[in-house]
């Protein structure tokens, strides 16, 4: 058969046209040398020589893949890479099956992609591209590609080689009829894998973001593809019964693993324009302009907007010189009284400002977790699902009602936080994924409302999550007549809330802006000599008042920890304003934020300093000491009367020991200790003593 005569506009001749090209021709070599299974031809050069049979490629894949198998043998004849059983001008097209070739796929990029949410019944059998992250990955198994067959009634006849998905064939000598057997030792097999994608976080636009199954074969099925990588998947839509009801999947024939990074969202030389106005506003407007962006409906918390952009904008990873990883993302908490507005705060960020962030409700948990999982699915296989956090890699997560997520969802979150990797054990050992984001949390106090109590005492979660995180603000819902005005303005008048909306920036151009400082701003290094004294002589000063005379119990202000909070914030700064070089008023916003967070969390009741331990939730040294005056002077007093009755029947016996409380805590510098709190720490003494005593007895 000579191609040459090939009615022109067939597939076959298409096929041989862009096959021939020289770039073709290079590939289909290199591919033989190395052993490949699959070459792949770029979509736009089949659009380019005909547009009707590029159409055919997407409206039936399936049927296209013989005359593209057809031409590719024909061409790597012509190459002398294989050999045909007899002269190609006396092969029919059917017999053109029988030149054997090792390349078993011809793949495709550069489709057309459609939305993962977009798949409906009409792309049903049709070729697509779509992208997505991996929300799970199984374990890569086997799948027969091709049989080879002998006659049970005649051993003498060569044997049959038939791909999996042929008819068995049937013996014809003398007669027999009979269908041949499989020699099972000969069957060529093909890797396969099975992955979950979702939306990635970036187009998602839910917090129920579109998922399907896709199938892997072949050189495309990667044991490297695991939970949390995005990646292009150019497929046929088909579908497959699962309990009862017919369901999308696709049939993956090529992928692009992507580097996650955010060139993904579009921008116009237009959009670049704006960028670059906006960074030229003087800095207070800017800066202004972006807290009013952030949730405008929620009027107040200037602080934490102020956080939260921050943490939008993000600080610089990195590594030591020891190559130890260096988290430049910012982790936020938000404790707040209910109806306060965190949810919609968080929602709003999610919805129209993070560039790539994954949101997770702690009452509608998946069971997933945070992290990952490993479970067993149908056929005995291992799968690796991922969490919010692996999902939200290179983004943000967050998590909203994080006070009512199951105690195995919050466990073991401190190295992910920190180190942002997850370890995970597999059935073939450990694995590991990263979860490389930044972690904003809304939770509501234990109780329901805030009290003045310390913090670990209104959390209903692990206190170890307390010190991965490089803000903390504790939100109280306080009566205030001014700002109470201004909330029920808003709510209530259209026009202003209209008016509150235009003092901010458009919600997508901040969305941009964003995507735009942290793709190419990179203020690692804090080169001028005064945010370098600034940020030391805070860290220094901030710990001369730690261990006096030897006092162990002494509170600790700020630790080595939260100095690399304050590089990181500092770096957001920078980047705000689109500046590669950390100047002064980076380090000044990043230690007044940090102040203010102490001040509200860390504030010790016992001496009114700062105190780590408590901010971190554990307990502060002066609250050591408070018990351990407390129980002392309750035990004297006790050993001195001879019984305990003096707390329950003499109040001047009590007032004594509260007066002796109250003197006591003054000489050891718990100077902030008040009459009430000296009557509950006796009563909490007493009980602890004695657990028989109860208040009024």
């Amino acid at each position: 058969m000579n191609p040459g005569t090939i009615k022109t506009d067939s597939p076959l001749d298409v096929f041989l046209k862009v096959l021939k090209e020289d770039k073709y021709l290079e590939h289909i070599t290199k591919a033989v040398k190395d052993n490949k299974k699959s070459i792949v031809i770029d979509y736009e050069d089949v659009l380019n020589i005909n547009p009707n049979i590029a159409r055919a490629i997407i409206e039936k894949p399936e049927e296209m893949m013989i005359p593209g198998l057809n031409a590719l043998r024909l061409v790597m004849v012509d190459l002398e890479l294989t050999t045909s059983p007899k002269p190609i001008s006396e092969l029919l097209p059917p017999e053109l099956k029988l030149i054997k070739i090792p390349i078993r796929h011809i793949r495709y990029s550069n489709v057309e992609e459609i939305s993962l949410k977009d798949i409906r019944g009409e792309y049903v059998n049709k070729l697509v591209t779509v992208r997505g992250i991996v929300r799970s990955s199984g374990r890569l198994s086997g799948k027969p590609y091709q049989y080879t067959y002998k006659c049970p009634n005649h051993r003498d006849i060569p044997p049959v080689q038939k791909l999996a998905d042929d008819p068995v064939p049937i013996c014809t000598k003398d007669n027999c009829n009979t269908k041949m057997d499989i020699v099972s030792k000969d069957t060529v097999w093909e890797d396969i894998l099975t992955i979950q994608i979702q939306e990635p976080p970036e187009t998602a636009k839910s917090s129920n973001p579109k998922r399907i199954k896709a199938t892997l074969e072949g050189d495309i099925a990667r044991e490297e593809i695991e939970a949390g990588d995005i990646l292009k998947i150019t497929g046929m839509v088909a579908t497959e019964r699962v309990k009862n009801r017919d369901e999308y999947y696709i049939k993956g024939i090529n992928i692009d693993l992507e580097d996650k990074k955010y060139e993904e969202i579009e921008m116009t030389e237009e959009d670049i324009q704006a960028i670059q106005d906006l960074a030229k506003l003087p800095p207070e407007v800017l800066e202004q302009k972006i807290i009013n962006t952030i949730a405008p409906r929620i009027q107040g918390y200037k602080e934490v907007k102020e956080a939260i952009a921050l943490q939008l904008f993000g600080g610089v990873s990195g590594s030591r010189i020891d190559n130890a990883h260096i988290r430049g993302d910012i982790h936020i908490l938000l404790l707040g009284d209910p109806g306060i507005g965190k949810s919609d705060t968080l929602n709003y960020i999610s919805d129209n400002l993070a560039p790539r962030s994954i949101y997770t409700d702690g009452k509608l948990s998946s069971g997933v977790g945070l992290t990952a999982i490993t479970s067993m699915k149908e056929g005995d296989e291992w799968e690796v699902e991922a969490g919010a956090m692996v999902l939200a890699d290179k983004g943000l997560c967050i998590i909203d009602e994080f006070d009512k997520m199951k105690d195995e969802e919050r466990d073991n979150l401190n190295t992910p936080l920190e180190q942002q990797k997850v370890h995970i054990a597999k059935a073939s050992g450990m694995i590991t994924l990263n979860s490389r984001c930044s972690v904003l949390i809304g939770a509501n106090p234990k109780g329901g409302r805030l009290t003045d109590k310390p913090i670990r005492e209104q959390i209903s979660f692990p206190d170890t999550i307390l010190s991965r995180m490089d803000l903390i603000f504790i939100l109280k819902d306080v009566p205030n007549t001014k700002m109470d005005g201004v909330i029920a303005d808003v709510i209530i008048d259209e026009d202003i809330e209209e008016e509150v909306y235009k003092k901010g920036i458009d919600a997508e151009l901040l969305r941009k802006y964003i995507a735009y400082a942290r793709q190419n701003i990179h203020p690692r290094r804090i080169e001028d000599p005064e945010v370098k004294k600034a940020l030391k002589e805070y860290y220094v000063d901030a710990r001369q008042t730690t261990g006096k005379n030897g006092d162990e119990d002494s509170p600790i202000p700020i630790s080595p920890r939260l100095i690399r909070a304050l590089k990181r914030l500092t770096q957001a700064r920078a980047r705000m304003f689109l500046r590669e070089d950390i100047i002064y008023e980076d380090g000044a916003k990043a230690i007044e934020l940090l102040e203010y967070c102490q001040n509200t969390v860390g504030m010790d009741p016992f001496t009114g300093k700062v105190d780590l331990d408590i901010m971190e939730g554990r307990p502060g040294g002066s609250e050591k000491k408070f018990k351990s005056i407390v129980r002392m002077l309750m035990i004297e007093k006790t050993e001195e009367m001879g019984s305990i009755s003096w707390y329950s029947h003499s109040g001047e016996h009590r007032e004594e020991v509260i007066d002796a409380i109250l003197e006591e805590s003054r000489k050891e510098g718990l100077a902030k200790v008040t009459r009430k709190m000296a009557e509950e720490g006796l009563l909490e003494a007493v009980e602890w003593k004695y657990s028989y005593i109860k208040e009024g007895k």
